[in-house]
Order: C-alpha cells, then structure tokens, then sequence
C-alpha cells in the first residue's frame, strides 16, 4: 500500500483512539507490509482498551481481505477450519477479486489436511494481496494446534496469508508456544495494549461522542468526571465499567442544577451522589469485565450466578432461552406460538378465562417440567432467526445468521449448559432421544432475554 493512503489511515484511527498513536502504528505498518505470509501478529492487553476495535477498523480502512473468528462462540477446531474457509471463501467474492465459482461448493473441514486443501481451493486465481485470518481470544484455540496449523499456511500453500491473534493473555505466558503435540509455534510480532490510567480515562470520558450532547452543562459535566473517574479507578481500570458507572451517576448528579432559579456548586453536587459511587465502588471486581452498576438487593442475591450466566457465549444464551420456553409451555401449545398460520378457537367464556388463569397460575407453581432435546432445537432455531416487520429478512443479515449457526456445536452446548447447573439431564429414552429440564430462574430469563432484544413473554404460554 501506498505511504500516503497508510499515513492516511494512521491519522483518522489516532483522531478515534486518544493515547494508541504507538499501538495504531504498529498494526498499520503490519497491514500493509509488503511481505509475502507476515509473521503472525499478536494483539494483546486487558479487557476494554481497543484492541478489537482498533484492529478492525484498520483491516477496513486499509481495504484489508480478512475474515474474522470469535473462537468464543466455537468450541473445535473443526468448526474453526469450517467457519474460515466459508468466511474466506466469501470474503474473496465480496472483494472481486477473484472469479466467483472458481471454488468448491462444499466446504467441510473435516479435517486439518482436508482444510490445508480446500483454503487452496479457494484461494486459486487470487492475487489481490495478503489474506488476514483474525483470531479474537485466541487462547481459546491455542492448545488444540489450530494456532499452529494457521500459521503454516502461508508456507505450506505458498500464498499469502496472514495470522492476527487477539487475545488478554500476553506471548510469555506460553499459551500460544506449544500445541497439543508439543509443536512450537513462530514466535509472533507482538503489540501490546496497556490498560489505561485515570487521567487517560478522564480525557476519554470527556471527548466528543463520549460525554453528554448538553452542552449547558458541559463544564459540570468535566468536573463531575474529574472528580468521579479517580475515585472508580481505584476499584478497576475496565473503560467499559466505568463508562456504565459514569451514565448511571451522571443524571443524579445534575439534577439539582437543572432546577431553575437554583445555583449549586461542584462539592454540593459530589455530595449528593457520595452513597450511589462508595455502592458502585463496593461492588466492582477489579479486573473483571462486567458493568458496573448499583445492585439492588435482589441483584446481589442473584450475585454470581447472574454474571456466570451473562458470561456465556452469545448462541448459547438463544438456547438457554429455548429450554426455558421448553420447560414453561406445554409441548401442545407450540403450534400456537410458533405457527403463524395457525388459528385455534378463542376462548370468549368469561368461565373459560378464569379456568385458564386458573391453570397458568398452577403451572408457574409447579414450576420447570422436562422436554426432549429434538423440542428444544425446534425453538432454538425458531427464536435464533432474524425476523423483520414486513416478513422480509435481508441477504445479508440471513447470511449472518446461518454462519453464527453453522458455527457454534449445539450438542456440545448443551453439555456444557448441563456442567453449569443451568440445565438437567432427567433421562429419556431411544424412541425420543434424552429429556432436559431448564433450572434457570424467571429472573435470570428475562435478564437474557432483555440482553438479546427478545420479548419473552411472546413465547410464555403457560395454560
């Protein structure tokens, strides 16, 4: 790439990213080396300093062919070789350049050589520059020599292609050095992220698009993180906490100055919110990365549980939720729910109604029932799917969908639902296969269900 477009990119990524002109640097002149298959590049450094961001919106502005991997939502390597050559294989297409049809219709990496294989197979007739493989929390795949095989690829199919491993865990560790064979791997070019300090938070905060449109309040507005930002630092240095702390002191705050005819000062406002920051303050995990945020008391109860539970991979919180749609509705009442076609007869008997109510009530006191497996997948892949207003579903978001599918391994899910006491295998038997039962709490349900923007109780039919 040209030194001026670098350059270019180099600027506006700074303009974005206040204190990682060093870090930007780094990744930009490694984008756009010249080199036939890089060096593998590491990104490393805490939670909630740009890393990920940063990288991805380099790949774009440098018009970088890449395909990017979450391995948080894939648990083999072989969904991580079948997700890559699906991604690349469509990354090279969108790119146009390459002839489209030139590759394979059947993508399944069954198998390392028969992955080495078919990513030749779809990387025949491209010469549009280096191909970007990116890793986000790498470690996850690095004992299982999936790190390993990547970064021979280049060599072994004498293309170009590039590793980029994202991950909080820093090269000395030794995490990526050796696979499940005692492989070593080569040794990565590594940038690091250091976790921002308070005065770096502080300037962040109060930038344009983080600190509130007001601008009649501006200057309270730079006091108050000022004054705010030392006191949380001391509990964590996460940006994504504190930023969440930040939005829920702001409003308490400046409250008193937002009445008129009154004229209060700094101090008088810090007071007024000093029992709201030392309950956030008590209740951060230092180095833990999860919103901060004042804890009712019901919340506290929940405590680990709940964090547990939002911790876990995206796709599977979709499946937690079809088990406890599964284990509250009646197997009879899913045409009803799921079948938009579907018109029973309605119960207009005022008689009819109370025996209803009547019945969902018993049925939320006897609590979660079991269901076999087959029944839980049905829903899971009914809620997983985007849907729209008009019926009409775009290309592109049914083919985000489909991909986020295909890569994540329900079964194994399910059994690691299963290790984490939020599911309970109750038996079954050969004809229906294993029955579930969802021990997650009503709580906790619609806590995910808020957190994936599904309206629950659009699939609760308990009489």
């Amino acid at each position: 790439m040209a030194s001026g477009i670098s350059s270019s990119v180099k600027s506006n990524l700074m303009k974005d990213f206040v204190y990682r002109n060093q870090q930007i640097e780094k990744i930009v002149d490694h984008l756009c080396s010249t080199t036939v298959s890089p060096e593998p590049l590491l990104v490393t450094g805490p939670e909630s300093t740009g890393k990920t961001s940063i990288l991805r919106k380099a790949l774009d502005a440098t018009g970088s062919v890449h395909v990017y991997i979450d391995c948080r939502e894939i648990y083999s390597p072989k969904a991580v070789y079948s997700v890559i050559v699906r991604k690349l294989k469509r990354a090279l297409d969108w790119s146009k350049k390459r002839k489209r049809g030139s590759a394979p219709a059947n993508y399944r990496g069954d198998s390392m050589s028969q992955f080495v294989t078919q990513i030749g197979d779809v990387l025949k007739d491209y010469d549009g520059g280096t191909v970007w493989i990116v890793l986000d929390s790498a470690e996850r795949v690095a004992k299982n020599d999936v790190l390993i095989t990547l970064s021979q690829l280049g060599e072994v199919l004498s293309a170009d292609i590039g590793i980029i491993m994202v991950s909080t865990m820093p090269w000395v560790s030794g995490v990526f050095s050796t696979g499940k064979g005692g492989e070593r791997m080569r040794e990565p070019d590594v940038v690091e992220f250091p976790a921002y300090g308070a005065s770096e938070i502080c300037k962040i905060c109060t930038m344009k698009g983080y600190s509130p449109r007001c601008t009649e309040y501006t200057k309270y507005y730079e006091q108050f993180v000022a004054s705010v930002v030392p006191v949380l630092a001391r509990g964590t240095n996460n940006l994504l906490d504190i930023r969440v702390a930040l939005s829920k002191l702001w409003p308490v705050y400046i409250a008193p100055a937002r009445k008129k005819g009154t004229s209060v000062q700094g101090p008088q406002l810090l007071r007024a919110i000093m029992p709201m920051l030392q309950n956030i303050v008590s209740n951060l995990d230092v180095g833990v990365n999860h919103c901060a945020t004042t804890a009712t008391a019901k919340e506290r109860e929940m405590g680990n549980e709940a964090k547990m539970v939002l911790a876990i991979p995206y796709m599977s919180k979709f499946l937690l939720l079809a088990s406890y749609i599964a284990s509250r509705n009646k197997a009879t009442s899913d045409q009803a729910i799921f079948d938009p076609g579907y018109s029973g007869k309605s119960r207009k008997n005022s008689q009819a109604l109370d025996r209803q109510a009547e019945r969902a009530l018993d049925k939320k006191l006897r609590g979660s029932h079991a269901f076999p497996l087959e029944r839980m997948l049905n829903i899971y892949y009914y809620i997983c799917e985007p849907k729209s207003v008009d019926g009409f579903i775009p290309k592109e978001g049914h083919v985000e969908w489909l991909d986020k599918l295909q890569e994540v391994e329900v079964l194994m899910q399910v059994t690691s639902l299963c290790s984490l006491g939020l599911l309970t295998c109750v038996g079954g038997d050969p004809l229906t296969g294993p029955s579930y039962r969802c021990d997650l709490s009503d709580d906790l349900a619609y806590k995910i269900a808020r957190n994936l923007k599904v309206s629950l109780n659009d699939y609760i039919k308990l009489a």
